[in-house]
């Protein structure tokens, strides 16, 4: 599958970003993919597309090398909460047209160029540059050591298993060396989960006790500013921006709840400001919210009429 990141725009004119999303939701729907563009809002993302439970967050970029460190951070934190591959699809690298049927890795997120997406969604492996890739990256030593313990099984046995050497399984563990991209890749396939140490620290946040209430966790850059995720998915904007950004993001959760049965979006407002719906999507009070107790009653009081 395919991977893609988040950053900001400045270095992409809005025609040749336009044209590259559309060519790109273009593919996504000749491949069956529902998908929704975030349109003209500022965000770590353009696209969310889903197929037979399989997600992609897609950014488009003219220039890879426009991504910043902290971009990518809320594309990656966004991708572990849907459980989505995320990509930057990118025009050119340092002001020159992106290689052919090569991509490469910058801050934990796979780039590649606009002429691959396809290739890669009908499921062809672009190859990722050494040259690129090849910074290693630190492990998170807890999360590995909880996860082998979890399955029973000793450093040893780990490393003859994922084809990595013991010594390495115990650096990692002890978080005295960082991991090449490689090996990292492995370890999160077999345990089916992101093993980073920024990865494992966002996953921390999507783990919920057995009862109690939902937590949301803060998301900055993207048309929400909090997600929560139990049985289904919650997307939370706290209704203090200009009524036009608010009609602008109440229009891409239309289409989030259209597209996606899981999702329930909806607007947050402090007491005494008045509830109901915005273009139909619930607006519900901080208050309300901090006296709930479990999932049913959020679900019943974004889904009632």
């Amino acid at each position: 599958m395919i991977n893609i990141s988040g950053m900001r725009n400045k270095a992409m004119p809005s025609v040749l970003r336009d044209r590259l999303i559309s060519s790109i939701a273009r593919a996504l729907e000749a491949r069956g993919f529902s998908h929704i563009s975030v349109g003209n809002m500022h965000s770590c993302f353009d696209i969310i597309a889903e197929k037979r439970g399989s997600k992609l967050l897609i950014k488009a970029v003219a220039d890879i090398d426009s991504i910043s460190k902290s971009d990518v951070e809320d594309l990656l934190k966004l991708a572990g909460f849907f459980n989505a591959y995320a990509y930057v699809v990118g025009s050119r690298r340092k002001g020159l047209p992106f290689p052919k049927g090569i991509g490469f890795m910058r801050y934990g997120v796979t780039c590649i160029g606009a002429p691959d997406l396809e290739a890669a969604l009908d499921g062809s492996i672009i190859n990722i540059s050494k040259k690129f890739s090849g910074v290693s990256i630190q492990v998170s030593g807890p999360e590995l050591k909880h996860l082998r313990r979890l399955v029973g099984l000793s450093i040893r046995e780990l490393a003859s298993t994922v084809g990595i050497s013991k010594e390495s399984i115990e650096r990692y563990e002890s978080g005295s060396g960082k991991a090449h991209s490689a090996n990292l890749k492995k370890l999160e396939e077999f345990f089916g989960g992101k093993l980073s140490e920024n990865s494992a620290a966002q996953q921390a946040n999507f783990r919920y006790a057995a009862t109690g209430s939902i937590r949301f966790l803060s998301i900055r850059n993207a048309p929400f500013d909090a997600i929560a995720k139990k049985r289904f998915r919650y997307e939370a904007k706290e209704k203090s921006a200009s009524m036009h950004t608010l009609y602008k993001v109440a229009s891409f959760y239309s289409k989030v709840t259209e597209a996606f049965d899981d999702d329930h979006p909806f607007f947050i407002v402090s007491k005494g400001s008045p509830t109901g719906r915005l273009k139909g999507i619930p607006v519900l009070t901080k208050e309300s919210l901090k006296k709930m107790i479990d999932e049913d009653e959020l679900l019943n009081a974004v889904t009632k009429n």
